[in-house]
């Protein structure tokens, strides 16, 4: 018998992400085969707001049930409607030719801030010599450099002898 399994679970082209943006994010696995010609018929994803929910099936947020498509990737999560620093946990059952069901390990996806009203912050300042408390963005510190060779890097400018820059 050949060895399948299902593999690089995906969610929005990265493995387990944080802070996913996307209402419905898009999800993605591989089927890995030694026998060629191995194809996917049909998938069916689950997820559940825990593991265990998970591994035993129980309170599942969404159950595709079985949907006949080879389609792996860009499969768009329709499950309730996710709030934000949900964290969704999802597994892939998956047909092939023959009819053989396989069943991918679980993974996870993790909603960012959704909402501007998530956010709290305040601005990051220190006290100024004799002044009262300001934010400071920012601090710039500059020093002249002094090359002796002319140097390249791609994406960057070129660097030339006697060349200085305090910006």
């Amino acid at each position: 018998m050949p060895i399948i399994s299902i593999s690089h679970l995906a969610c929005e082209y990265r493995t387990n992400p944080l802070g996913i943006d996307v209402l419905q994010p898009r999800l993605s696995w591989q089927l890995q085969s030694d026998q060629r010609g191995a194809h996917q018929t049909a998938y069916r994803i689950l997820t559940a707001l825990s593991e265990k929910n998970l591994d035993i099936g129980r309170e599942l947020l969404w159950d595709s049930g079985k949907v006949e498509t080879d389609q792996s990737i860009h499969v768009f999560y329709n499950g309730p409607t996710l709030g934000s620093g949900q964290r969704v946990h999802w597994k892939v059952l998956v047909w092939n030719e023959a009819g053989q069901e396989i069943e991918s390990p679980s993974a996870w996806w993790e909603m960012g801030m959704l909402e501007p009203g998530d956010w709290e912050g305040q601005w990051v300042g220190a006290a100024f010599s004799g002044g009262q408390e300001r934010p400071a963005l920012f601090h710039i510190y500059a020093k002249n450099l002094r090359l002796k060779k002319n140097w390249f890097a791609p994406g960057c400018m070129q660097l030339r002898s006697g060349f200085t820059n305090a910006t």
